[in-house]
């Protein structure tokens, strides 16, 4: 295994991994870089769950010398070479790739009991009736998408990553700015200037590094639909933009493909919750088909005017409630519990200390053909 391969056959494998003493400098170490349920379900004995997006920030914690033979799978290859190049890129000379892959595998496997350590960190969660273990492995398996990384996404982001969600997705365009830190608690002051991307990325890996974390761009209308469709596509979106565009859009993206939607919007010391259930999804829990963005909120010629955060101000922890409530429609959405905002746009006044909700049904040219 010399340092100009790029990759290992099951064969040349099993053979290094046969008994002997651990020291031997032939033994490799074995990165497993698929999500941690499929390393759980099963994975060749020896080998360390660093998924493949977290592996840039972990690998240097749990393979310190760089001079180390390294030979990174995952279940058919692609994942595994790209994880290879990167490890090259890092220093890591002699990384392998196994060819090909997890599925070809007939040595010894292991499947991963539940480590102590993530036992205690979800304990207190997984006492609750409504989770339980069946419900702690619906969320390790959720796979959710997060627009927008500033007052409302950090917020959601934080929580959902502690729930234990197995994979994220994080959108935003923008980077820290000084004036974000009132209320976008993702991010820190030594992280001004850093893509919100990268510094959401290093908080929730920081608290969580139990969760894979996956970058995007910004949201356009044909990322949108990437995302939302194929064996990769995500579960539910959470819309924590501050823009109307990118709200008609994700809306629009998420009735086309029967996606559910949680939106949150604030606005000084007020803010509004809602969740977005296109038929599909509505089927699923046995609700009627929720009103999309626009039903709720027309467009109009003058949609752009909104007053930003910049222009009218809000209250950080504003920010806080709604970005609260937000996450807890959404992992209600993933453990099938309880009863979500569908059909309901809760609004919150922060400076009077009340909710009232309001009903809205469908009702705009897309929802109702006929309107």
């Amino acid at each position: 295994m010399g340092g100009s391969l790029s990759r290992i056959t099951v064969e040349a494998l099993r053979w290094l991994l046969e008994p002997r003493d651990t020291s031997d400098a032939r033994v490799p170490v074995l990165i497993d870089v698929r999500e941690p349920h499929e390393f759980a379900a099963g994975h060749i004995r020896g080998a360390i769950s660093i998924p493949l997006s977290t592996l840039q920030d972990r690998v240097g914690r749990e393979v310190p010398e760089t001079r180390s033979h390294v030979v990174v799978y995952c279940s058919v290859g692609p994942r595994a070479e790209a994880a290879q190049e990167a490890l090259v890129r890092l220093g890591y000379k002699r990384a392998v790739a196994l060819s090909p892959g997890y599925v070809a595998w007939n040595g010894s496997l292991e499947r991963a009991p539940e480590s102590s350590l993530s036992a205690q960190r979800y304990a207190r969660q997984r006492v609750l009736p409504e989770v339980g273990e069946a419900g702690q492995e619906k969320l390790r398996n959720a796979r959710i998408l997060l627009v927008g990384l500033g007052g409302l996404g950090s917020p959601v982001a934080l929580y959902l990553a502690a729930a234990g969600v197995g994979t994220l997705g994080l959108s935003d365009g923008d980077e820290v700015d000084l004036s974000n830190l009132h209320r976008q608690v993702l991010h820190t002051t030594g992280r001004v200037g850093r893509k919100k991307t990268d510094s959401a990325r290093r908080a929730i890996l920081d608290l969580n590094p139990e969760v894979a974390v996956l970058v995007h761009d910004a949201a356009r209308e044909s990322n949108v639909d990437l995302w939302l469709t194929g064996s990769t596509a995500y579960d539910l979106v959470v819309d924590g933009s501050d823009n109307l565009r990118t709200r008609y859009l994700l809306s629009d993206a998420a009735f086309r493909h029967g996606t559910p939607l949680v939106h949150g919007a604030v606005h000084r010391f007020e803010g509004q919750v809602t969740t977005l259930l296109p038929a599909a999804a509505a089927a699923r829990r046995g609700l009627p088909v929720s009103p999309c963005y626009r039903c709720i909120f027309p467009e109009s010629a003058d949609a752009g005017l909104s007053p930003s955060c910049a222009d009218a101000g809000v209250m950080g922890a504003t920010c806080g409630v709604i970005g609260s409530l937000m996450g807890a429609e959404a992992l209600k959405l993933v453990l099938g519990v309880g009863t979500v905002l569908s059909g309901t746009l809760l609004l919150y006044d922060g400076l009077a200390s009340t909710f009232r909700r309001m009903q809205v049904d469908p009702s705009c040219p897309r929802c109702v053909p006929s309107a």
